[in-house]
């Protein structure tokens, strides 16, 4: 329990001096253009079903907002976020998270 608790309490102060928490350059180019793909087969898919008749009354300006995406390694204040997914999608989070999750797990083992 003790090597627990000084373990939790030291251990990202630790990465974090030895630059082992640094997200390399590469893997925020791959990020980015992962998202941006992502980003514009979502586009694709939104313009496509306003086009369906049977969708004519669906909320698009809610649907496109809860559908947005965020780079989780945008800079805050010179510090890099921990590596967060920010993004809504209402009924289908869970669908939608698993998607994005698994591609980015994909273009980071790349």
């Amino acid at each position: 329990m003790f090597t627990l608790i000084v373990n939790a309490t030291t251990m990202k102060k630790l990465l974090e001096k030895l630059g082992m928490s640094d997200i390399s350059d590469a893997k925020k180019i791959a990020m980015a253009n992962a998202l941006r793909q992502i980003q514009e087969s979502n586009q694709r898919t939104l313009t496509m079903l306003r086009a369906d008749r049977f969708l004519a009354d669906a909320d698009w300006d809610m649907a496109e907002r809860d559908c947005e995406m965020h780079n989780p390694y945008t800079h805050i204040e010179g510090e890099v976020k921990s590596f967060q997914i920010n993004f809504n999608c209402g009924r289908s989070q869970f669908i939608t998270g698993y998607i994005f999750a698994s591609l980015i797990l994909l273009v980071l083992s790349a």
